[in-house]
């Protein structure tokens, strides 16, 4: 038969296992807490319905990651391409943009933005201008922009047309000459409203 002694060790052991299992226990539920606020919810992230107000653009400058507030977008068609700078695809993105960016540029009431969403690595998108020679208006979108947004992953490259009262009116995903084409016809139609034709390039059919 075991000692008192080894009774009462026994039983501070039992003491401590439990407390052991209880502290192992919350520190499993904090890191999951973690991950899941880290990456779960963006899994989850859909682009803003058609026809609701755009939400507030959260930028950062690519060169200084200084904050960027884009003033003077309401009246204007606004074009937002959220995408990954990080290579091999990031030069490809801006470069497939390039042309319907010097197209449109010219008009007053046009504005283009290309969003990395690299916010975690602002070299990326240094190393895709450089590589790109891009003359294309770029920022780093915020976490908040990219939530805000719905840019997730499975939606990139993920493009939103705002009309001019500040509606989103087109979501479109994907870089393939067609859908570029149909964005673009899309912002000139609106722009042609605004002001007549002139001498605006017009986009073929794909």
């Amino acid at each position: 038969m075991p000692s008192l002694d080894f009774v009462e060790d026994r039983s501070h052991s039992h003491g401590f296992d439990k407390i052991a299992a209880i502290l192992a226990l919350i520190t499993t539920l904090a890191l999951f807490g973690a991950a899941w606020q880290r990456f779960g919810p963006a899994s989850d992230l859909e682009p803003p319905a058609l026809g609701a107000l755009a939400p507030p653009l959260h930028l950062r400058d690519p060169s200084t990651a200084e904050p960027i507030a884009l003033l003077g977008l309401r009246g204007k068609v606004v074009w937002l391409t959220f995408f990954s700078a990080a290579p091999p695809n990031g030069p490809a993105v801006l470069n497939d943009l390039e042309p319907y960016w010097n197209r449109l540029k010219t008009h007053s009431l046009f504005a283009l933005a290309a969003l990395a969403v690299d916010h975690d690595h602002p070299e990326f998108l240094r190393a895709a201008l450089a590589a790109a020679k891009s003359t294309l208006p770029t920022y780093i979108a915020t976490p908040e922009t990219l939530q805000a947004f719905g840019a997730s992953p499975k939606h990139l490259p993920l493009h939103i047309l705002i009309d001019p009262s500040g509606q989103v009116a087109f979501v479109a995903q994907g870089q393939d000459r067609a859908t570029l084409s149909r964005l673009a016809a899309q912002a000139l139609l609106w722009l042609d409203d605004l002001h007549p034709p002139r001498h605006f390039a017009s986009f073929p059919a794909p």
